[in-house]
Parts: C-alpha cells; sequence; structure tokens
C-alpha cells in the first residue's frame, strides 16, 4: 500500500465516523464546542482514555503472536 492509499483510507475512515461521532457529542453535551466550559480538562481526559485503549491493544496484539509463535 502506498502512503497516498493510506492516507486515503484514513480520511475516508475519518469523513465516515466523525459526522456521526460529533452528533451524538452535540447530542449528549448540547452547546457550541468553542464555548464548554473545562474543555482543556475534556481532552485531557480523552488522552488518557486513548492511552488505555492503545495499551490494551498492543497487550492483545503481543498475546495473539506469542500464541501463533507457540502454534507454529
Amino acid at each position: 500500500m502506498t502512503p497516498e492509499e493510506i492516507k486515503g483510507r484514513a480520511l475516508a475512515r475519518f469523513a465516515q465516523l466523525a459526522p456521526k461521532k460529533y452528533g451524538r457529542g452535540q447530542q449528549e453535551h448540547r452547546g457550541i464546542l468553542t464555548e464548554r466550559k473545562g474543555l482543556l480538562n475534556d481532552m485531557e481526559e480523552e488522552v488518557i482514555d486513548l492511552w488505555f485503549y492503545l495499551q490494551a491493544f498492543k497487550i492483545k496484539l503481543e498475546e495473539e503472536e506469542r500464541k501463533r509463535l507457540d502454534l507454529g
């Protein structure tokens, strides 16, 4: 896969998911995003969530690789 293909797939996936995610956030939180109080703190919390999602996925991939090597 070329860098352009990777970019295209990533952007297409974003375009597919982002509007729905934004809409759900608007329903949940209401109001205008730039006027939200605590926006910076909310962003910190989202980054922390992302960190734990990343670590869990990394562990899962490592476990799957170990199993694959044991079976191979």
